[in-house]
């Protein structure tokens, strides 16, 4: 996925017609450099998310660990892969309930 399409469906996500409020911690990298121009790391991560529904707020609330591949490319460090891994979501019933999204270039 290229910039301009992970940066489309962030948006898409976030600034929906349901807007989705978010916060991503990432800890203690483990970074190792494979060679020159290659990289993989792992990332200690938290992330909480929060929406309105109605009266209520609908959150979720998790943790776990981004494990990455980086490329340099031109002398820039790139992330040329990422997993996300969870080792526990807590989240209100209604969390995953928010109406269907739909592309905000055709509303």
């Amino acid at each position: 996925m290229g910039r301009a399409a992970l940066t489309a469906a962030i948006r898409t996500f976030l600034d929906g017609p349901v807007r989705v409020t978010s916060v991503h911690h990432g800890h203690q990298p483990e970074i190792t450099l494979t060679s020159d121009t290659t990289a993989t790391g792992i990332w200690a991560m938290e992330d909480l998310l929060w929406w309105t529904n109605g009266d209520v707020e609908e959150h979720l609330h998790g943790w776990g660990h981004y494990h990455e591949e980086y490329r340099r490319v031109d002398g820039v460090w790139l992330i040329a892969y990422r997993n996300l891994t969870r080792l526990r979501v807590d989240h209100t019933p209604g969390f995953f309930s928010f109406p269907e999204r739909s592309d905000s270039s055709t509303s």
